[in-house]
């Protein structure tokens, strides 16, 4: 299950590559891992978000490297061809406007959790995993969520969770 990584102000920090720390903005794969199709290729701070979350779930070896960006409709795959997308649901930060909502961030997981997306590797359709970073949200919002996934996910769309917190 993970933990929250209760740092939501280091949410909005991050805007371009230069904000983005050395170990994962080194990596050769950034920049493409970065680059959204859904955007036209365009970089945006959710890529980078994106891409550091998908290089951090390979460094900690929860997917099988080298992570390989996808099509629009997901965010990566992994060397076995697998798809991941990325979810990275943020707790409110000093002076934020907004609140958290754990149905809201959970229902987008779930969708997500049950789309079925072909394997680059062998074109068959299976469910696309989803890497949940966890890093923005503070503990009580980590455990709503999780209460939320529990509570509206099967057991085994659960098991296709990956959670993980980006090292700053």
């Amino acid at each position: 299950m993970g933990k929250a990584g209760n740092q939501a102000d280091k949410f909005r920090i991050i805007n371009s590559k230069a904000d983005v720390p050395a170990h994962y903005s080194s990596d050769p794969r950034f920049d493409s891992l970065c680059a959204d199709p859904a955007e036209g290729g365009k970089i945006k701070n959710k890529g980078l978000r994106e891409a550091m979350a998908g290089l951090e779930t390979e460094a900690q070896g929860k997917i099988k490297k080298p992570i390989e960006r996808g099509p629009a409709e997901i965010k990566f795959y992994d060397a076995n061809g697998i798809p991941y997308d990325v979810k990275a649901p943020p707790s409110p930060s000093t002076g934020a406007r907004f609140s958290f909502n754990p149905q809201q961030s959970g229902d987008s997981i779930v969708n997500q959790l049950r789309k079925q997306f072909p394997n680059k590797n062998t074109g068959k359709l299976e469910p696309v995993k989803v890497i949940l970073d966890a890093t923005y949200l503070n503990e009580n919002h980590y455990n709503a969520l999780w209460q939320y996934l529990e509570q509206n996910a099967t057991v085994d769309e659960l098991k296709h969770i990956i959670t993980i917190n980006v090292r700053f």
